[in-house]
């Protein structure tokens, strides 16, 4: 039997007062993370499957490629706007709305060991001299936690 103690963020998310700036804040960049990592994974599906490159989204969506390299570049501050045409671009997908409860979550702490093997099974996509290794690392929750997927209408 386990009694390790919630975390503080966990224990606030839990409570009834009211969530601190930093809880929102983790929040906020973890789903801001979670969407670029999707998209991102997308886009390197994409090109290894059918090369597609950069220049053609911008294409698709009307779009400088400087402005294409800016958005794909990092997890700025994208708006539900950015997000479908780029999924509607990329892979002619429609994103979903589907949430996962934070405290029903299977908890485990990733050891070196785990980090190392995770990484020698990602696949590296490649695009002119740039490299972006997979940063989906859903594989590593518990199997029986409750995956939350991204669902997609296609």
């Amino acid at each position: 039997m386990t009694s390790s103690q919630p975390t503080p963020f966990l224990s606030e998310i839990a409570g009834a007062d009211p969530l601190s700036e930093h809880s929102l804040a983790y929040l906020c960049e973890r789903v801001r993370n979670n969407y670029y990592d999707y998209v991102i994974r997308k886009f390197l599906e994409a090109e290894a499957e059918r090369g597609f490159t950069k220049a053609d989204l911008a294409r698709k969506l009307n779009k400088g490629a400087d402005r294409i390299s800016k958005v794909l570049g990092a997890p700025g501050n994208w708006t539900l706007d950015t997000i479908t045409e780029l999924l509607a671009a990329i892979s002619a997908e429609e994103l979903l709305p589907y949430s996962e409860p934070i405290l029903d979550r299977g908890t485990r702490n990733h050891t070196q060991h785990d980090l190392i093997q995770h990484c020698s099974q990602t696949k590296t996509y490649a695009s002119n001299d740039d490299y972006a290794p997979s940063r989906d690392f859903s594989a590593w929750r518990p199997s029986s936690s409750n995956n939350a997927e991204i669902e997609i209408r296609r």
